[in-house]
């Protein structure tokens, strides 16, 4: 028997035997369509592709205290902070900070250009692991962060998201960041339909997905990568 037979054996079995009979209750005005993979991805999909580094590659080393950032990232910071000005005025705006100059803070980024770390704060979100846990949780931070969260608006939080010009995490956290960056960032309540929703991952509707996965995962192993369970 095969790899491909054990997976439909697997299905099989899993499916008749442990799905509950609300599975097929699903709320399938939930279940839309994601965005595509970044589209400018080598391979069209998320299969991974060997391919040359660029003439200018640059790897920091975590121990060099004198090192710089490339110019590829320095130029998106410093984009990504000049656009950010704007936010920076309303979020100070709407948050009433006393004994505090708005204009008198933003004064040298308008004047000067918005600069991370010097014209303007350099932010950043660092996400700890910890599996599907913190998958939850690391979900739970950046919504109470973002602007498009009302609630994270009244408590005079929301926006601080918009503002940060990074986000790191690692394992469970990491899960979360990759689809979340791949799908353009949508609200992170829009993605939460799993949690609350009664589903079966065996459910057909869900399992015929699987062909096209396996497809890609195949992809992956004849480019060279190790595959594991994971995937």
């Amino acid at each position: 028997m095969n790899l491909t037979h054990h997976v439909i054996y697997l299905w099989c079995l899993f499916h008749f035997t442990v799905t509950p009979s609300t599975s097929y209750n699903l709320n399938r005005q939930r279940l839309t369509r994601r965005d595509a993979a970044i589209s400018n991805s080598p391979s069209g999909n998320y299969a991974p592709v060997v391919d040359k580094c660029p003439t200018d590659f640059f790897t920091r080393q975590p121990n060099d205290a004198e090192a710089k950032l490339s110019k590829s990232e320095s130029d998106y910071i410093n984009t990504r902070a000049g656009h950010s000005i704007p936010l920076w005025e309303d979020y100070l705006n709407r948050v009433q900070l006393k004994d505090f100059d708005v204009n008198s803070f933003l004064h040298k980024a308008k004047q000067n250009g918005g600069k991370a770390g010097e014209t303007l704060p350099n932010l950043g979100f660092s996400l700890s692991g910890g599996g599907a846990r913190a998958l939850c949780v690391t979900a739970s931070i950046l919504d109470a962060f973002d602007s498009r969260n009302e609630k994270a608006n009244e408590g005079q939080v929301g926006g601080i998201l918009q503002l940060a010009n990074y986000a790191a995490g690692v394992s469970g956290s990491s899960w979360l960041l990759g689809s979340w960056a791949t799908s353009n960032f949508p609200r992170i309540s829009t993605l939460d339909w799993r949690l609350d929703e009664e589903n079966d991952l065996w459910d057909w509707n869900v399992a015929k997905h699987f062909l096209k996965v396996w497809k890609i995962v195949k992809k992956k192993k004849k480019a060279g990568f190790h595959v594991s369970i994971v995937e």
